[in-house]
């Protein structure tokens, strides 16, 4: 993650837009995985320095958790400003890379700003509300592995009321295109090996390579058949957990060149409002014309494909559904007709994809 040089300067971008309208504000970096986020915030942004409160003696840190420690007090102690600890910026992360984390937090120089815990969200207990929760939880079309429940979880017990979420939007991007490439690696490969025949493979190898996205696709413009349609947008304000269960939304393609339908693309966009009035939108978008990053774009290839033609039109339903058992996992289903322009012939076609169980 640390080398996805357009996502972190994204999030960087955001945090110094708005670096102003974060002071005296604090801030919960909600799976903090490096630190990276919270360094930025605590770098780049002005956040509340409030003092901690003072122990006397030091709290031992068990290994389930990874907490934020003061040295004691001592009595040649005096009581003033230069014995209080500041924390403005709380990173949550429920593995053991927290205790990496407080080690980079410590040699960059911000352990009195940044409180590392090692936490899951639901155990977690801060000190204070927060103005600000900034996360890094997006993954393969937009929500695999779940990690915008915790992120929900967080705002419901420790956002308040007039605090901002960083996503503060999440939208996903669908489009049917062309994949000669891909293809042509995986079917068209069978056909000669070595000059011998191992076409009979090909059905088994098309169900095992197509029942699942191609995750790490990097799709072009030219690629595309028709414009992108926007599936559906998360506002991170107001989403609940259970709108997550199925996500249903109806499309519709005019396909504006002749070629092959392979299957559909798909990538997502976030934006990060200003916190402040007249401060532009951050965003990021992970689409085929803008910078690539770690996630790509991710690849539905069809079994057979599809001729159309300009003007033909694609009409269906998508709809991605949460595994009842893999709660991290989904399903992807894209039920679609292709209605030819020429003869208005209709052919139906439906297929589920498997994300990952």
């Amino acid at each position: 993650m640390l080398s996805d040089r357009p996502r972190n300067l994204c999030y960087q971008k955001a945090i110094q837009r708005n670096a102003e309208h974060l002071k005296d504000k604090v801030v919960l970096d909600v799976g903090s995985g490096s630190g990276i986020l919270s360094l930025m915030c605590a770098k780049y942004g002005n956040p509340k320095k409030r003092p901690a409160r003072l122990r006397a003696t030091i709290r031992l840190r068990p290994r389930a958790r990874a907490t934020c420690r003061l040295r004691p007090t001592m009595s040649s102690d005096v009581l003033d400003s230069s014995n209080v600890r500041i924390r403005n910026v709380y990173a949550v992360e429920a593995s053991d890379m927290a205790e990496k984390t407080e080690g980079v937090v410590r040699d960059n120089g911000f352990e009195d700003i940044i409180c590392v815990k090692r936490s899951y969200i639901e155990d977690a207990h801060l000190d204070d509300e927060v103005d600000l929760i900034i996360s890094e939880w997006m993954g393969t079309i937009l929500l695999f592995e779940m990690m915008i429940e915790s992120v929900i979880i967080a705002r419901d017990k420790f956002l308040k009321s007039e605090g901002v979420m960083w996503p503060s939007r999440a939208s996903l991007y669908l489009v049917p295109c062309m994949a000669h490439d891909k293809h042509r690696d995986l079917v068209q490969f069978w056909d000669n090996q070595y000059s011998f025949d191992f076409s009979s493979l090909k059905g088994p190898a098309s169900s095992e390579f197509f029942e699942k996205p191609y995750h790490n696709y990097v799709l072009q413009r030219e690629q595309c058949l028709a414009m992108e349609t926007e599936l559906f947008s998360l506002d991170l304000h107001t989403v609940i957990i259970e709108d997550l269960e199925k996500i249903a939304q109806q499309f519709e393609f005019q396909i504006t060149k002749d070629g092959q339908l392979h299957g559909f693309c798909t990538w997502f966009q976030t934006d990060f409002k200003g916190l402040g009035s007249g401060v532009k939108m951050t965003i990021l978008n992970t689409g085929p014309d803008h910078d690539l990053t770690h996630w790509k774009q991710n690849l539905f290839m069809l079994d057979t494909p599809l001729d159309v033609k300009s003007k033909d039109r694609l009409e269906g339903v998508a709809t991605l559904t949460r595994h009842p058992e893999w709660r991290r996992h989904l399903r992807f289903r894209l039920k679609f007709d292709h209605i030819t322009n020429e003869t208005n012939q209709t052919e139906s076609y439906d297929k589920e994809f498997l994300v990952w169980r």
